[in-house]
């Protein structure tokens, strides 16, 4: 996991409850992790699955950039895909320089 204190992080949460993975971005993600855990809207999918634990967090160097990223690993449909983002440093190394060049 990267800490470089950018402005936005993208993160990768799972749910043993729902043995699934949540994507999302944010600029604040210690606040937005509370948000998961403590919803105000029950009906929400993250709701569902608590307790959320925070799988991978990568500093951005933007909330856009985070954006593309989760859309990107949303896009993918694939849970190896996310799987191999948390567990293979190389594999997400790779991942980023197609943002980062």
């Amino acid at each position: 996991m990267a800490f470089f204190h950018m402005a936005a992080c993208f993160y990768i949460l799972y749910s043993e409850k729902l043995d699934k993975f949540y994507v999302g971005g944010t600029e604040d993600l210690a606040t937005r992790l509370k948000f998961h855990n403590n919803p105000i809207e029950p009906r929400k999918f993250t709701a569902k699955g608590i307790p959320w634990i925070l799988k991978l967090s990568i500093d951005c160097t933007s909330k856009s950039e985070a954006l593309i990223m989760e859309k990107r690993i949303k896009s993918m449909k694939s849970r190896k895909f996310i799987m191999s983002l948390i567990e293979d440093t190389q594999f997400r190394l790779k991942f980023l320089q197609t943002f980062r060049g």
